[in-house]
């Protein structure tokens, strides 16, 4: 994926994998079609393993455009991303590394449904194709 800014991708783009109404007002989990794919392979390997459901986090919890970024700056202050840098705004800027191509998506439930065991967490992410990095590890619990 290329050619557009963080966080000003067309919706077109993305596939609406579930919305809903928060206090911030209607949000979408706006996906790719191959990460579509992997999120349902995740959520059936997490049920195999827990018998749990895994869930998507509430609100703009995929691809986040420009005005969500800035709703969460504003809120959670340095614990979310500068706006136009997001992880979930593709093509974000990690100082280490420059910019990098990728689309974050939060489980707000992996602990719960995994007895906070983030090895089997990060196996069943890795094994439905996705990579599991620690973006809050402030949060406590080793929080992906």
């Amino acid at each position: 994926m290329g050619g557009y800014a963080n966080g000003q991708w067309p919706e077109s783009m993305f596939i609406v994998y579930d919305k809903g109404v928060d206090g911030d007002g209607p949000w979408k989990h706006l996906v790719t079609a191959g990460t579509q794919h992997k999120i349902n392979r995740l959520k059936e390997l997490a049920y195999k393993r827990t018998k749990r459901r895994l869930e998507i986090s509430p609100g703009w919890s995929c691809y986040r455009p420009l005005g969500p970024q800035r709703i969460y700056r504003a809120r959670y202050g340095t614990g979310a991303s500068v706006v136009g840098k997001s992880s979930h705004g593709i093509n974000w800027w990690d100082g280490d590394r420059g910019w990098i191509t990728c689309l974050a998506v939060d489980f707000h439930n992996w602990g719960w449904v995994y007895g906070w065991d983030r090895d089997a967490w990060f196996a069943d992410c890795r094994t439905a194709g996705l990579e599991p990095g620690l973006i809050m590890k402030w949060r406590g619990n080793g929080y992906p």
